[in-house]
């Protein structure tokens, strides 16, 4: 029997990790769906990268959206861009491109997976996510309160 090189591995390991699909799932309950649809739709169409932190500050270069109202399918191609001014050291102009798929996958209560289609990080992904959802939540007017003890 042949052994794989630990090497080998750990580059095989990598490559997964780093590889394929990322989905975050969100349930927007005691919200009316086709208000989440609408927010959805918002967030994806005037994305904000403004932050009071400018480490998180990212300048939109293209934003393109397709909504495919039947399927509850949103389909989004971006383009970031900045430049990162750190203390004793020179800029570094960093980009990303994203292709997100967003669907409403249950109405009772409005269940959207965020699929993030491409190669990337997935914990950079999954801050990208946090983000939107964060951004549908305060079209929505807020998540729900937690109950005291939750």
């Amino acid at each position: 029997m042949k052994r794989i090189a630990p090497v080998t591995l750990a580059l095989t390991l990598a490559l997964f990790l780093l590889a394929g699909c990322t989905t975050v799932r969100q349930t927007f309950h005691d919200q009316d769906p086709q208000h989440v649809w609408t927010a959805l739709i918002a967030v994806a169409e005037t994305p904000d990268y403004s932050s009071e932190d400018p480490n998180e500050r990212w300048t939109v270069d293209e934003n393109h959206v397709a909504v495919f109202d039947e399927e509850r399918r949103i389909e989004i191609y971006r383009r970031l861009d900045r430049m990162l001014y750190r203390p004793g050291a020179k800029p570094i102009r960093q980009d990303r491109t994203w292709r997100f798929q967003i669907l409403l996958e249950n109405l009772d209560p409005p269940t959207v997976a965020f699929i993030s289609r491409g190669w990337g990080i997935p914990q950079v992904a999954q801050w990208e996510a946090r983000k939107y959802y964060a951004d549908v939540w305060d079209i929505l007017g807020g998540p729900p309160m937690e109950e005291p003890g939750d």
